[in-house]
């Protein structure tokens, strides 16, 4: 008896051991350890940083609501004025849903070759209004500038020039921009090859044209934004030489907000029986409202933060922002590079820290495991 218990004992042991090993689990190895880590990291960042690696469904990013000098339309549509196909793929992938008043107003007049006139506010679409119909009647088997737009400042030729590109990139459209204080080389270089738009302020075209580099002849648009800043006493002069230069079967679009005595007789001159828009009853934007304050010197950081007259924005911008005031000031001193920097510069700094966090997550995931 005593042996037969021993037995079923020892039987029992031997069950329950097979039991153990085989639900043991198989050691690791170097390569299922990395493996593991690099899981157990992924969920840890994961959690810390969510928006940086995972978009949430959950959570939508509401669109900023349009003011109603932008939404008070007719109900027109960009298909309504039979443009390119390839011109309306890049109308809607720019975001483009629907035309604002101002472009309803211009884009099936320009369309004509008729002369406009036009005045609108600030932010109502006034750049995709004469674009439109630029990039709709370039022919792009013609190597020759077929349009001009001028603008007053490098700025707004560089904002001008990338609406240009974005709205014609499916038409084969080249734009080029061309501005003071860039290297002459590079211009004469670019004008060497196929042109068809040039975003230009007047004085650096000016110089191109007289040195026939620029060959404006075939010109039959010239458009002008901001029309009351290139019909100041210091622009017209080379605003007149200029149109000495394109077609004399030109279309000649004028935009602005606001109309100086000058401008009426620039269109006496020049315009000939042109279409007028006038879509203002105030200058401001509706939604919008501005404050202005009389301060002395010495009170414009401390009452006024944006307050910043420019005869003195370097000495207020260093104040404000000792006091931690989110400021850029810019001035006409300034160099092109410095201007460039200041006006794009929160896009390269998202880069540059994008990839960091790229460099910093490659540096876990992609290390091969130990030996």
């Amino acid at each position: 008896m005593i042996t037969e218990g021993r037995r079923n004992f020892r039987s029992r042991r031997r069950r329950a051991s097979s039991r153990t090993s085989t639900s043991k689990e198989p050691p690791l190895t170097s390569l299922s350890l990395s493996l593991s880590l690099s899981l157990s990291l992924s969920l840890s960042l994961s959690l810390s940083f969510p928006p940086l690696l995972f978009s949430s469904p959950s959570k939508k990013t509401e669109k900023p609501k349009k003011k109603q000098d932008v939404t008070r339309t007719k109900g027109n549509e960009f298909e309504d004025y039979f443009l390119k196909r390839e011109l309306l793929m890049g109308i809607y992938e720019k975001g483009f849903e629907r035309p604002s008043p101002i472009q309803e107003e211009s884009i099936p007049i320009a369309l004509t070759g008729r002369d406009i006139l036009a005045r609108a506010k600030n932010g109502t679409g006034k750049t995709a209004a004469f674009c439109i119909p630029v990039l709709e009647r370039l022919d792009t088997s013609r190597n020759e500038i077929q349009a001009v737009i001028l603008v007053p400042t490098r700025e707004l030729a560089l904002q001008t020039s990338q609406v240009a590109r974005e709205l014609g990139k499916h038409l084969g459209a080249e734009v080029m921009v061309t501005t003071g204080g860039t290297s002459l080389r590079d211009d004469i270089v670019r004008l060497h090859q196929p042109v068809h738009c040039v975003v230009a302020t007047p004085g650096r075209l000016l110089d191109l044209a007289a040195k026939g580099v620029a060959k404006l002849s075939s010109a039959r648009m010239l458009v002008m934004d901001e029309a009351d800043k290139l019909l100041s006493p210091e622009f017209q002069p080379v605003i007149e030489q200029l149109i000495g230069h394109v077609s004399p079967e030109r279309q000649i679009l004028l935009y602005s907000a606001t109309f100086p005595v000058t401008v009426k007789q620039f269109k006496d001159k020049f315009l000939r029986k042109p279409y007028i828009i006038n879509l203002m009853d105030e200058l401001t934007l509706k939604g919008v409202t501005q404050y202005y304050a009389f301060v002395e010197e010495k009170q414009k950081v401390r009452e006024g933060e944006d307050a910043f007259s420019v005869r003195s924005l370097p000495s207020s911008g260093a104040k404000a922002e000792r006091r931690s005031f989110s400021c850029l000031f810019l001035s006409s001193g300034a160099t092109a590079v410095r201007r460039s920097f200041l006006i794009f510069p929160s896009s390269e700094r998202a880069k540059k820290r994008s990839f960091c966090l790229f460099c910093f997550l490659c540096s876990f995931f992609f290390t091969p495991p130990p030996s």
